[in-house]
């Protein structure tokens, strides 16, 4: 009873958030951006995976961490997780390094299921045009968690995952993208 109200209104949220970030899909049902991020790694990934991503100390989200610490991809949903190379001079991933850490990964028979850029602390663009080719080429689905970003991607003033080549995008929508606390997944 009075579920038609929240549908209209979930409606109302999809047609917006696909208008924001150009996308053709948005689930705006996750209760928050870690369950966005659940929800990418249940849909394109199995338990037993391959995940890489930022570590939590080179600013990737909790979620993106490994059993053994703890993290929501490696004790929850059961993922290997391998780490995306931090340039720390550069603040930022280190291009040449993903892209032979997951040439070695793939050639050891354990390519990545699923590569995440994003992350808790970010202060620049990540490399999702330069590595998506070779993310590709190995069969992974590109991620971008951009629930500290999404308000800035959504005014057109960061870089735009979808547009650059991420395959799904998992987001918060009260942090850059104020509002009440919720979570979304958009895609093309």
């Amino acid at each position: 009873a009075g579920c038609i109200y929240i549908d209209q209104v979930e409606i109302i949220c999809t047609d917006l958030m696909k208008r924001l970030f150009k996308a053709e899909f948005v689930d705006v049902r996750p209760i928050s951006g870690a369950v966005a991020n659940v929800v990418v790694y249940t849909a394109f990934t199995e338990p037993g995976d391959v995940m890489m991503a930022l570590s939590i100390p080179s600013g990737g989200h909790i979620t993106m961490g490994k059993k053994e610490l703890g993290g929501t991809a490696g004790a929850v949903h059961g993922l290997v997780v391998e780490y995306l190379p931090l340039d720390y001079k550069d603040m930022n991933i280190d291009v040449d390094r993903a892209k032979e850490r997951i040439s070695k990964l793939t050639k050891e028979g354990k390519p990545p299921k699923l590569v995440m850029f994003g992350g808790s602390v970010f202060p620049f663009p990540h490399p999702v045009r330069e590595l998506t080719p070779v993310i590709r080429e190995v069969g992974a689905t590109v991620g971008y968690d951009a629930a500290h970003v999404a308000g800035l991607i959504a005014g057109g003033v960061f870089q735009d995952p979808l547009g650059e080549g991420a395959d799904v995008v998992s987001l918060s929508t009260h942090k850059t993208f104020f509002g009440p606390q919720h979570g979304a997944v958009v895609s093309w």
